[in-house]
């Protein structure tokens, strides 16, 4: 990540360097190692639920303790039926795209197989909704993977209600996974 002004201040600050370590220390999946890029790439290696509770109930402390709205974004992608490339090498190729395009106090980070997880900080629902929407325009083009431009078709769930109660990330990782079932379901 970079900030072409200069470190970032405050909050900022703080999500930045919570970016940067939770980059570097996102547990690799149990999968067999990707066979393309490189192998150290945190955005080829896939965080459990768990890890992503727990990190978004870091980043759910520092919303609550600053005052400002956070959302998680589920995000899943289809490819076209004609395509000949992996949706493991497309994921990437995407979650690449969406690292370049939000800012750098956002988080983004591969969960389960083919899902990435946004956390947007100071931004409530609609503003998730206006990210993603400006995230998938630059997708209408396709995304380059290798040679070739593949259309994928994005699905989202959102999630932005924060409680001050218990077990609140899971209660957030799950309002977003219903949202991002009923999407696929429409």
């Amino acid at each position: 990540m970079s900030n072409t002004y200069g470190a970032p201040n405050g909050i900022e600050r703080r999500a930045y360097r919570t970016t940067n370590a939770t980059l570097n220390s996102i547990p690799a999946a149990t999968s067999p190692p990707p066979t393309t890029g490189k192998q150290g790439d945190p955005l080829k290696q896939t965080c459990t639920r768990e890890y992503l509770a727990q990190l978004l109930e870091g980043q759910v402390e520092l919303a609550i303790e600053n005052g400002y709205p956070l959302s998680l974004v589920l995000a899943e992608f289809q490819t076209e039926e004609n395509s000949s490339q992996e949706s493991e090498a497309v994921l990437y190729a995407v979650a690449q795209q969406f690292n370049l395009n939000l800012r750098p106090t956002d988080i983004i980070v591969r969960f389960r197989n083919k899902t990435l997880a946004m956390i947007l900080h100071e931004c409530n629902e609609i503003g998730a909704r206006q990210a993603t929407t400006r995230l998938s325009s630059f997708l209408a083009s396709g995304a380059r993977v290798g040679n070739e431009k593949v259309v994928v078709k994005p699905q989202y769930g959102y999630s932005s209600q924060i409680t001050r109660g218990a077990d609140r990330a899971s209660k957030l990782l799950a309002t977003a996974e219903q949202s991002l079932k009923t999407s696929q379901q429409n």
